[in-house]
């Protein structure tokens, strides 16, 4: 889906060293970009930012998952060897 805006968002992404004010003008075009964002996403939003917080987070864990699972294995089969 291709959303067309009127113009283009303009806002500062940097204070450079300074204390961030933002204009009223700049966080009604941010909320007007997020609403956007949300409708192009449809209703599934929740379900798409849910399962991409899971994907991040098992991500992050993979390998510590995968060598729990191997050190697990590995003395599960050292305790079937001495039984």
């Amino acid at each position: 889906m291709n959303v067309h805006l009127q113009q283009p968002f303009l806002w500062p992404t940097a204070a450079f060293g300074e204390a961030t004010a933002s204009l009223s003008m700049e966080i009604a075009q941010l909320g007007e970009h997020m609403q956007q964002c949300t409708r192009a996403h449809g209703p599934w939003l929740w379900l798409w930012c849910g399962m991409d917080a899971l994907h991040q987070s098992s991500l992050a864990r993979f390998v510590t998952t995968l060598t729990a699972l191997g050190a697990l294995a590995a003395l599960t089969g050292a305790l079937v060897v001495v039984w």
